[in-house]
């Protein structure tokens, strides 16, 4: 379709208006205002954007941990159900079989004290009591194979510390799919990792998509990396989607000044900074207590007129879906 989504019938996730707000001192910080998004079977969607504009939350929001400290409201459907209205004992239901998670940074999320072992039993025991100890292991043997961890069945008794990163984030993938669920949200899975390893991690995602028919949310700082995996992308910034459209779009022809911005600070195959300087984005990301009254990228845009500052610019839909007044400038 022109605009990037796909038809709600085709969807298995369908994000409508989502907004989040935390209470604050200075109070209420606006992480999200308005996002909206759809996922269908089998699809990658990026969602890329600098560190403050609001992927994670929207994320942590659909999959419900936020905590008692933030309000949501909008609408998120997983497969026809609203997340929003289920209670806590549903989410955790849905949790892991339907939708699951990679955390960032791995070697934070594993309990130091328990063998890789004790980590997938209870994984698989959170959500089947009932399996016996035989099975548990074949099956975690099967997964640490999958994600393609050498001898997986004597890797089973090491501890965290005995794993390196790029070990630890395939491990982190093999606990998030234990119980097959449909969709799976990577959230910066190549944080801290070296490149050679961000595309190791990447291609295995990517596999493990195409074999599982999984829809994947994968978000990152990086559009290049983003573009090697995704079918379609989200650019947002300051808690509002700026862009929406086809990778091929976005990458090849981006309508908002933020997308170009973001594409120009990559650095050039075979650049080196002696000859050529890295172009870097001006400025802050803006500060979500007090949200700019116009286009958030206005501070910090080449491209700047009055007109940007008077109201946040509406979603103009041609070959991506846009959120620009001057969508006609070139870089």
């Amino acid at each position: 379709m022109a605009d990037g989504k796909v038809p709600s019938s085709e969807a298995v996730l369908v994000v409508n208006n989502l907004c989040v707000d935390f209470s604050g001192l200075d109070g209420p910080l606006h992480a999200v205002r308005g996002v909206d998004f759809t996922l269908s079977r089998g699809e990658c969607l990026g969602i890329v954007g600098e560190s403050g504009s609001g992927k994670s939350v929207t994320v942590s929001a659909v999959l419900g941990l936020l905590g008692k400290g933030a309000t949501v409201s909008g609408t998120i459907l997983l497969d026809g159900e609203d997340l929003l209205a289920a209670s806590f004992e549903d989410l955790r239901a849905l949790r892991g079989k339907k939708i699951s998670m990679i955390f960032q940074e791995p070697s934070r999320s594993f309990d130091p004290i328990y063998s890789i072992g004790k980590t997938f039993e209870e994984t698989f025991r959170a959500k089947s009591p009932e399996l016996p100890e035989a099975e548990i292991r074949r099956r975690s043997i099967k997964l640490l194979t999958e994600v393609h961890i050498p001898r997986a069945e004597e890797r089973l008794r090491n501890f965290p510390h005995q794993f390196s990163g790029g070990m630890l984030q395939r491990i982190m993938i093999a606990l998030a799919l234990a119980n097959d669920p449909e969709v799976l949200i990577a959230d910066e899975p190549t944080t801290a990792l070296d490149v050679t390893i961000q595309a190791q991690i990447v291609s295995l995602l990517k596999e493990l998509q195409q074999r599982r028919r999984l829809s994947l949310i994968f978000i990152s700082h990086n559009l290049g990396l983003v573009g090697q995996i995704a079918d379609r992308i989200l650019v947002m910034y300051g808690g509002l989607v700026l862009e929406s459209g086809a990778s091929s779009k976005v990458l090849g022809e981006p309508r908002s000044p933020y997308s170009r911005a973001l594409l120009s600070a990559l650095p050039g195959w075979g650049t080196h900074y002696s000859s050529s300087g890295l172009y870097t984005i001006p400025g802050n990301v803006p500060d979500p207590t007090r949200p700019e009254p116009g286009c958030p990228f206005a501070p910090r845009c080449r491209y700047v007129r009055p007109v940007c500052r008077e109201a946040i610019p509406g979603m103009t839909a041609e070959d991506t879906v846009f959120r620009c007044v001057l969508p006609g400038v070139k870089v």
